[in-house]
């Protein structure tokens, strides 16, 4: 039952993170004028994003 909370802490602060950085990137770009690679970057974090939140679900469902 720890084990699963811990990990559940865990990526919940990691998804934290993520999302902070992925508002932090799209802050300081111009909307005008985005670059490929950051656009990559941006989407690689909100792909992270997503499969946490699966993660996270999948913990969550987990019988204790």
């Amino acid at each position: 039952m720890t084990e699963t909370k811990d990990k559940i802490a865990a990526k919940k602060q990691r998804l934290e993170t993520l999302i902070l950085e992925l508002h932090e990137l799209t802050d300081s770009l111009p909307a005008h004028s985005v670059k490929p690679s950051q656009l990559l970057r941006m989407e690689a974090l909100e792909d992270q994003i997503e499969q946490l939140k699966h993660e996270l679900q999948a913990l969550k469902n987990t019988p204790e």
